[in-house]
């Protein structure tokens, strides 16, 4: 605890208690509350700091209270019950008389999280204080640099080579050595792979980041319940009606394999004409590199030592989501995201698997790859968010593909127009003509004016460049 004292004007102070309480800000009436006021100075060291105020009414009047050395006293034992010991700046504010304000400011320092009062962690929200979780209280202690690299590097307890899946792990094997990872002259078996990727302790037993990257997913689950995945599809824009609906759980290479035939099976694509091309190109509605890289972002750094949650991907009708459990590492900030940041990894074992076969780079771009991705492709920039510790990544879609827009009664001819047109670039009438080879032009007029009445394409330019695109639907 620090004596140091920060100079505050009485003019300040005033305005200060006018703007009202708040995730900052708190008032005491009097040192008789002592203790629910270093409970909420706690929780300011859980969250970005404040000040307690002691002397101000309710009502936000600035009463005071006469202060002596007993008062300073009581002050500095009740600060004394919080640790780790935290640097607070007391100061004395004079009002009228012999009466003072004290106000209680403090920061909390870097890799010091979570703090404690007489024994108990408490979190703010808004102008509230409470107790905090006890899933919250684990993932701010996993924070502190003692602890970063704590999970994945611990042994995991009853497991053996045969709750591996070993054909994964040669497959992987192999992608490193092609990549230089693993040196060529090596004779892979499932062990060299393994030391090479150091998911083994010293005794060569495994640890949780081997269980993690490859665990069999046919071998019982055991304590690793937090290696699984969850995968919807629903029929339009919130979580109503399910198209499909299945948990898969295994190591992280298997999951990203099925979260991937997932995606191809319910994700519709743009079958584009291409002047001068005979075949129809087929376009994924999100970039695969985008997808990818939020899915392997999901996987290498989500909070394993949770094992309450899963990673979820949930497809809708006008967008796709990717949830795991675990914040932001301390130091980073969503805004940070879409710019050049440093590369913060919470798994760094499991993050140099993926490095080492080629699939991630080092220094921790993947955000940037993922929304420069998606505006190439003319899609809207990815929203990044944090929610209730989780974090996640929402592509957005600029419109319902056909199987998800509703009971719509189309024809068979504007269902092919429609999976003709491009969701982001105009695709021209004659273009739409040559593909329907064989429908008069009159028929392909008719079934584009229904398409445009329904709402769900829309004209672009007119005379001989007019085209149509794909309407954004809600």
């Amino acid at each position: 605890m620090s004596g140091d004292k920060e100079h505050i004007e009485i003019k300040g102070i005033e305005a200060l208690v006018a703007s009202g309480e708040s995730e900052t800000l708190e008032f005491k009436k009097s040192t008789a509350q002592l203790k629910p006021a270093c409970e909420t100075i706690c929780a300011f060291l859980n969250g970005n700091g404040g000040q307690v105020i002691i002397g101000v009414s309710p009502n936000g009047k600035l009463s005071g209270l006469e202060v002596s050395d007993k008062t300073r006293c009581d002050i500095a034992d009740a600060l004394a019950k919080i640790e780790p010991d935290p640097a607070v700046f007391q100061t004395e504010i004079p009002l009228k008389g012999r009466l003072s304000l004290i106000a209680l400011k403090v920061h909390p320092k870097k890799g010091q999280k979570p703090y404690l009062f007489d024994g108990r962690p408490f979190q703010r929200r808004g102008p509230t204080t409470s107790r905090m979780s006890s899933d919250t209280y684990n993932r701010l202690l996993l924070r502190r640099p003692e602890n970063q690299s704590l999970w994945e590097s611990r042994v995991a307890e009853s497991f053996a080579i045969e709750h591996l899946d070993t054909t994964e792990i040669e497959r992987v094997g192999r992608l490193a050595q092609a990549k230089g990872s693993i040196p060529g002259d090596v004779v892979l078996d499932v062990r060299e792979v393994l030391r090479g990727f150091e998911v083994l302790g010293d005794n060569g037993e495994l640890l949780n980041s081997a269980v993690a990257l490859f665990g069999a997913s046919n071998s019982p689950r055991r304590s690793m319940h937090q290696c699984s995945l969850q995968l919807a599809c629903f029929e339009g824009i919130e979580k109503s009606v399910f198209i499909d609906q299945r948990e898969v759980a295994g190591g992280a290479f298997y999951l990203l394999g099925e979260a991937e035939n997932f995606i191809r099976r319910h994700m519709p694509v743009s079958a584009r004409i291409v002047e001068g091309e005979m075949e129809r190109r087929e376009v994924p509605l999100i970039p695969w590199e985008a997808l990818r890289e939020a899915l392997m972002n999901a996987l290498i750094h989500r909070d394993y030592s949770n094992v309450s949650g899963s990673i979820d991907l949930a497809i809708y009708a006008d967008r796709l989501e990717i949830w795991s459990i675990g914040e932001l590492p301390e130091g980073l900030r969503i805004d940070q995201l879409k710019k050049q940041h440093k590369s913060v990894r919470r798994n760094p074992n499991i993050a140099a698997a993926f490095r080492h076969c080629g699939l991630i780079e080092k220094w921790g771009r993947g955000t940037q790859i993922l929304v420069r991705r998606c505006v190439s492709a003319g899609l809207p920039e990815p929203d990044f968010l944090e929610e209730q510790g989780f974090f996640a990544v929402i592509f957005s879609a600029p419109f319902a593909p056909l199987a998800l827009i509703g009971d719509v009664d189309l024809s068979a001819l504007e269902k092919e127009l429609f999976n003709l047109i491009s969701p982001t670039d105009k695709t021209p009438v004659r273009v739409l003509t040559l593909a329907t080879d064989g429908v008069s032009r009159r028929s392909v007029q008719r079934a584009l004016k229904s398409l445009v009445d329904l709402g769900l394409i829309a004209k672009v330019g007119g005379g001989h460049a007019l085209g149509y695109r794909r309407a954004t639907r809600g």
